[in-house]
């Protein structure tokens, strides 16, 4: 529904983090974006593995062909693309390992140029390599369930302290402008989600940096 909304009727690729079910869940909706190309689907290998089990139908040689099956290709993610990523067009892309509970899973960074765009969900550390990974992006979206604490996510609060850790670089150049918050329970209202984080900046004294949580329909430019 929602790419029906936004008018999307082509992709170049799939990324998947990790396989639970909200975030993977959708695949089988994949289909009328296959009709004329075949899509690469990137991943961890045990989470392709988890896809290809649950979704085996789609590759399974019992299933009768035809106009029911999405064409996708299940690519996964070796040590080379770790270090170096890959390219989309001209975009260049980089697998970020993150920590889900006990899950090892992937963010993703984008950059193009020099606009660099991260998006990390349903995180709860963030290893000193993947750190360094992240630093000097512009746009950052990352998970944050709750104000309080819980075991497979960042809170609200650990999420901007990550962001602040990144706010400036190394060199003392703030390349970070804007912070989305996401994967947000039903605990709280956008507008107290809002004063949390116009509190938090005061409190931090940090300026000249957008941080809000993200909704539905949302569009990002960088």
């Amino acid at each position: 529904m929602q790419a029906l909304r936004e008018g999307i009727t082509e992709l170049d690729a799939v990324l998947l983090t990790h396989p639970h079910a909200d975030h993977l869940h959708g695949i089988d909706d994949l289909r009328p974006l296959t009709y004329e190309k075949t899509i690469p689907v990137y991943g961890y290998k045990w989470v392709l593995t988890e896809v290809a089990n649950r979704f085996d139908y789609i590759w399974a040689k019992r299933t009768q062909q035809g106009g029911g099956l999405p064409h996708l290709e299940i690519i996964p993610i070796d040590k080379k693309t770790l270090r170096k990523g890959m390219s989309i067009g001209n975009i260049n892309i980089m697998p970020i390992p993150i920590v889900h509970g006990k899950l090892a899973i992937l963010g993703w960074k984008f950059k193009e140029g020099e606009k660099r765009f991260v998006y990390i969900t349903d995180v709860s550390r963030i290893s000193f390599i993947s750190f360094l990974k992240v630093m000097r992006c512009n746009v950052l979206v990352i998970g944050a369930l709750r104000m309080s604490p819980h075991a497979t996510h960042f809170s609200f609060g650990e999420a901007l302290h990550f962001a602040k850790k990144i706010y400036r670089s190394p060199e003392g150049k703030k390349y970070l402008r804007e912070v989305y918050l996401t994967h947000i329970c039903h605990n709280h209202s956008h507008k107290e989600i809002e004063n949390f984080c116009t509190a938090w900046m005061h409190k931090n004294n940090i300026k000249r940096l957008t941080i809000s949580p993200a909704y539905d329909t949302m569009r990002i430019e960088l």
